[in-house]
């Protein structure tokens, strides 16, 4: 029964798509082209392991076996949400020695990202300011999504190394091993992996699941009551659209990830340069 050597947990937003992408240009890997969420998502546990090998029946001998959704790295999925916050548990019951793999980005800005990508599929109201989702009178559309929660990396961490070996987690920072020199976080991922990069069919230029829905699709996303692949033909006939924080919003943001990143750089045992 096929089942996965390694999995890309998280985090959302961090350029998980990116490293999917360059992995499955491996000859001696085998991953699927889709999010599976089987370990987070009660009704695909439920279909089993027998299910979720199936997903695997592409894979060949020698074949190193990955899967990526970036939604197992949330550990602490509040009531109202749709996530299991015991995924990491499930993860250790099934698969007890595979291999993690995480991308962290900065949080605020992480945050931010994840704000436009529920806002311009209909979930956030798009009349109204981004703080009073983040912050105010809509904060339970925000906590519901993990907009804020999903970016407090030190406490899913944890969980996962009081299950799992240190050794068996490679966390890469974004801006340093996807933005700024996307070589090197190749080259982290093989080494923990035991791949050899040069058997890569070419380097992976594609973009970081960046997304170009337009202002009108926005709002006709939220106000009727279609699937958001209806709307798409609005996107020819008007520029991409996103929303970006005030000055206030962006420092409210930085001060409620403040101690979070210390906890973190705790865990890490080192700061991330490029968060300052």
């Amino acid at each position: 029964m096929p089942l996965p050597d390694f999995l890309i947990i998280g985090a959302q937003k961090a350029g998980t798509t990116w490293l999917r992408a360059m992995l499955r240009r491996h000859p001696d890997v085998y991953m699927p082209d889709r999010e599976l969420h089987f370990f987070n998502k009660d009704r695909t546990y439920q279909r089993g392991l027998d299910w979720y090998s199936r997903q695997f029946r592409g894979a060949k001998n020698g074949h190193l076996i990955g899967e990526k959704t970036p939604n197992y790295l949330w550990t602490n999925v509040p009531a109202s949400g749709s996530d299991a916050s015991d995924t990491h548990r499930r993860i250790a019951e099934s698969l007890p020695d595979v291999k993690l793999l995480a991308i962290l980005r900065n949080p605020v800005d992480r945050a931010v990202s994840a704000y436009n990508h529920h806002l311009c599929r209909g979930r956030f109201p798009p009349h109204v300011p981004m703080n009073q989702v983040l912050f105010g009178e809509y904060q339970h559309l925000c906590r519901r999504h993990g907009v804020l929660s999903m970016g407090a990396y030190a406490e899913p961490l944890h969980d996962y190394l009081e299950l799992f070996r240190r050794d068996q987690l490679q966390i890469l920072i974004f801006e340093e091993d996807v933005v700024n020199d996307p070589d090197q976080g190749i080259q982290k991922t093989c080494d923990f992996l035991n791949l050899n990069p040069d058997r890569l069919e070419a380097a992976s230029d594609e973009a970081r699941h960046v997304h170009s829905f337009s202002k009108a699709r926005t709002y006709l996303n939220y106000w009727l009551p279609v699937p958001i692949a209806l709307t798409r033909p609005v996107d020819f006939f008007s520029s991409p659209w996103k929303r970006t924080p005030d000055p206030e919003t962006r420092i409210r943001l930085q001060e409620y990830y403040a101690p979070h990143q210390e906890a973190l750089y705790d865990l890490l045992g080192r700061r991330i340069d490029a968060w300052s």
